[in-house]
């Protein structure tokens, strides 16, 4: 698994799958990030725990976020420049302007 990338998880059927691949982004942010007595967090995706909120909306934004960087010879999405770029050197993926 590519860092950076958004996977589901394996097993099961079809529709099980397509659940799975729901991912977070500014719009669903909110409704995935469950909030608990004491301003702790827990997220809604895979139950990790948090002992503030803003850890929590960070472990959202980065783990189960939409990549919005995108390599432009093999289309992988990232969801920082930071990951496009290590992977640019890494596969020898450039593209010349």
């Amino acid at each position: 698994m590519s860092a950076g990338v958004v996977q589901s998880g394996g097993g099961g059927g079809e529709e099980e799958d397509e659940e799975d691949e729901e991912v977070v982004d500014g719009d669903n942010l909110e409704s995935a990030l469950i909030r608990l007595a004491g301003g702790r967090g827990e997220c809604g995706r895979c139950g990790k725990h948090f002992s503030r909120v803003a850890d929590c909306r960070r472990h959202l934004l980065r783990s189960h976020a939409v990549g919005a960087h995108f390599c432009g010879v093999c289309l992988q999405q990232f969801n920082n420049a930071y990951a496009l770029q290590r992977h640019s050197k890494r596969a020898n993926h450039y593209i010349v302007r």
